[in-house]
């Protein structure tokens, strides 16, 4: 019988007891591979965190209660520690060299693949780790790594170049980002989204028992948030659009937590239900009547996908992998920091028989086809072992 696959996988975020949002996309796809046979590894570091500051409250004191390694189920997750350098981009700090130096301090086996997700530093310490494991590396790209990091400075380019071109294979989860990436580098990555869990949103309850449930107003139309509370992911114009919608009839709940919390709860029309475990999310997808995201910059947002799953209508700006998520009549996109036309769209999604549950109804069926996670997972493994078969081939003829 011939041994399972075993894939690393690097990345900047995965679940853990006291983070259980960032990086649940991750767990999403690895536990499906785990589900076929595949053994991974996921290795994404934790800051390392000062005496002083460790006794603090907060995203230092999360960092510092980080197990160093444990196990989510079938998958072993490495958590090692690396010195945070503040502005290190623009520093020109080599994160990618850092990486692995402490990759191989951790002394693991050679994988059979590495899988890299976001260009850097992860995809170029991948590809520095190729002298010790000789293993063929593939990299997906998620979005900051591809809208962002390539135009902080020149050497960043160079070096968003070198983690594209290098690996064995390259993934975007939106054809955005193929098609950006194609045009920085020359190389255009496959698309292939990561898929989210389907089975919760097919099980939703009715919208009265899922507000009943949460506590939530049931005689209101609700606008559901889900995300960190950031300028950057549009919170102040979600807030000013909602100022000129209909008070008495309308509240959003937002879901999630940040530097803006305090501007939302004190906006009249707001409900801050603060950060929820991922398992509760689809119960607030069944509860609401839209969901709105108003973000500056995004790569494909999962947030989106859950929504469609739910069959929940969607509002959402015209960024990133928004708009061909959405296009063919699948949701409503307006322009970044425009309340104005932000409210608009919400209050044309709230209209009882408006277009809002066709287009619902669409992306639902989208998604049933794009983002099975299981499905997808099961095409990652292909790719896999597709690249692993090229690359010990080219091995021996080299």
């Amino acid at each position: 019988m011939n041994r399972p696959l075993n894939v690393l996988w690097l990345t900047q975020s995965y679940p853990t007891e006291h983070e259980p949002v960032g990086g649940i996309f991750h767990r999403t796809q690895a536990r499906e591979l785990a589900r076929l046979g595949v053994r991974v590894d996921v290795v994404a570091p934790v800051p390392w965190v000062p005496p002083l500051l460790g006794a603090m409250r907060g995203k230092w004191a999360r960092y510092k209660e980080t197990p160093q390694q444990y196990q989510d189920g079938a998958i072993t997750v490495h958590r090692p520690r690396y010195l945070v350098v503040p502005r290190s981009d623009r520093l020109l700090v080599p994160h990618h060299l850092l990486l692995a130096q402490r990759l191989r301090a951790l002394g693991l086996p050679a994988p059979d693949i590495v899988h890299a997700h976001f260009a850097y530093p992860y995809g170029m310490a991948a590809l520095h780790m190729n002298e010790l494991w000789r293993a063929p590396t593939v990299l997906t790209l998620h979005g900051s790594d591809v809208n962002v990091f390539p135009d902080v400075n020149g050497l960043s380019r160079k070096r968003f170049v070198r983690a594209v071109t290098g690996p064995d294979a390259v993934l975007a989860v939106s054809g955005a980002l193929a098609r950006r990436t194609k045009l920085l580098t020359g190389r255009e990555p496959l698309v292939r989204p990561v898929g989210i869990n389907l089975q919760p949103y097919r099980e939703l309850p009715g919208r009265t028992a899922a507000r009943r449930l949460l506590g939530l107003p049931e005689s209101k139309r609700l606008v559901l948030y889900v995300g960190n509370l950031l300028e950057a992911k549009g919170i102040r114009d979600l807030l000013a659009a909602l100022l000129r919608l209909d008070a008495e009839y309308t509240r959003a709940v937002f879901v999630g937590g940040g530097p803006l919390q305090g501007e939302v709860e004190r906006c009249p029309l707001a409900v801050a239900a603060g950060v929820q475990p991922n398992e509760r999310i689809p119960l607030y997808m069944a509860a609401a009547d839209v969901l709105v995201l108003p973000s500056y910059r995004e790569g494909l947002p999962t947030v989106l996908v859950e929504a469609g799953a739910a069959r929940l209508p969607v509002v959402a700006t015209n960024v990133g992998g928004i708009p061909e998520l959405l296009e063919g009549g699948r949701g409503a996109c307006v322009p970044t920091g425009s309340p104005g036309e932000l409210a608009d769209a919400i209050r044309t999604a709230l209209l009882e028989g408006g277009p809002a549950v066709m287009q619902a109804a669409r992306l639902q069926r989208y998604v049933e086809t794009h983002y099975d996670a299981e499905r997808n997972a099961a095409d990652l493994l292909a790719l896999y072992e597709r690249v692993q078969q090229t690359h010990y081939t080219r091995e021996v003829h080299s």
